[in-house]
């Protein structure tokens, strides 16, 4: 089937229709205030412009599609298309960061973890007290421990606990647990945030983001790069 601009047009005003407001004037204004509570928006923030641009252009202006864009009209189409679909059912973090998250317990020795960071390439491991959730050891809190134990002829690492560098990792929260509803652009946005002064580099799912709940998946800041 050969792409039209009416193509492009029906999805346009599935767009509009979903993003519309009684509030806002015109669609700029709506996009430009949705934004800021909005994380799929703020992400496609400039795709939505320049959609609108080329709708208003083209069937309000009668200005032809070549003196707008060059990108050819089936790409274009496919373009509007993928952001309509992210925009109005966007992807959840579950399944998509759905995988077995290696997990320790306060007890295991940091000779331990070293060894998995060697071998796994991890660096941030949730660390529990049976099945209780106790925080969360990163390869900076070790560096830290270490610091503040480099006075000491020896260190055993066979028998130094995670507990004892959870003890430095306290004031260094640096995650938050989320709900598997939660959709990806929005988890991405915690990724780039501050909170309580620190900024988020894991975010730990579960089923309605509580920790006490089985681990589902994790993301961390590389996830997203990747993704």
């Amino acid at each position: 089937m050969d792409i039209t601009m009416e193509d492009f047009n029906q999805q346009f005003k599935q767009i509009e229709s979903y993003i519309k407001d009684p509030n806002y004037q015109t669609f700029a204004e709506t996009i430009r205030a949705k934004k800021q509570i909005n994380a799929i928006i703020n992400y496609f923030e400039s795709d939505l412009l320049y959609f609108s641009k080329i709708y208003n252009a083209i069937n309000i202006g009668k200005v032809d599609i070549e003196e707008i864009t060059s990108e050819p009209i089936d790409d274009l189409y496919l373009h509007i298309k993928r952001v309509a679909t992210e925009l109005i059912s966007p992807p959840k973090v579950i399944p998509k960061f759905q995988w077995p998250v290696t997990t320790f317990d306060v007890n295991d020795s940091l000779a331990l973890m070293l060894e998995t960071i060697r071998d796994t390439g991890f660096t941030q491991f949730p660390v529990y007290d049976q099945q209780e959730f106790k925080g969360m050891v990163t390869d900076s809190g070790i560096a830290m421990w270490l610091s503040q134990n480099v006075h000491e002829d020896i260190i055993s690492l066979s028998e130094t606990t995670l507990k004892d560098i959870l003890a430095v990792e306290e004031d260094q929260i640096n995650y938050l647990f989320i709900s598997q509803d939660m959709d990806v652009y929005s988890a991405s946005g915690l990724l780039t945030t501050r909170h309580n002064h620190n900024y988020i580099s894991a975010l730990l799912i579960t089923e309605h983001g509580d920790p006490a709940e089985e681990l589902l998946g994790i993301i961390t800041v590389w996830d997203v790069f990747e993704n």
